[in-house]
């Protein structure tokens, strides 16, 4: 699927979710590689995105495409992605209160998380940092910091 058509069914599918008042869920295969599932429930949106040895630069540019069309996602999972680097562009999520980071090869944080002022919890367990992010500090509605089996060894 090229990144035209991505957008396209991502259009379809948040088009479709607004005429459910509640629950609805919506699965993009993208390619072998990356799947998108997008719900929708009377406590915000979530998106899990996997990807599975894609393409980095296309990752990337999917990513872009994701984050620009679902401002209002609550919840954003990138669990097992071998993510290196988490995308500046996760910080124009205003609405995000879940930021799911494990078992990626993350090593810093942007300081753009900063941006994230609903962000209540994030989980950045099995990743490659050698310290604590100090960038999490000045998200002052963070509640809940998991950190856990971290280590760039």
């Amino acid at each position: 699927m090229n990144l035209s058509n991505l957008k396209l069914e991502l259009e379809k599918i948040v088009e479709k979710s607004s005429a459910f008042d509640e629950f609805y869920t919506g699965d993009i295969k993208i390619s072998d590689n990356l799947t998108i599932r997008y719900k929708k429930s009377n406590s915000g949106n979530l998106l899990r995105i996997k990807y599975a040895d894609a393409d980095k630069e296309y990752a990337n540019k999917t990513q872009e495409i994701i984050y620009s069309m679902l401002t209002n996602t609550t919840y954003l999972d990138l669990c097992c992605n071998k993510l290196e680097e988490l995308p500046e562009s996760v910080s124009n999520l205003s609405e995000l209160r879940e930021l799911i980071l494990p078992t990626n090869n993350i090593q810093a944080l942007p300081n753009s998380i900063s941006n994230l002022k609903n962000l209540w919890h994030i989980q950045l367990d099995r990743n490659k940092f050698d310290k604590y992010p100090k960038v999490l500090d000045s998200v002052k509605s963070l509640k809940f910091i998991e950190f856990f089996y971290n280590s760039s060894k």
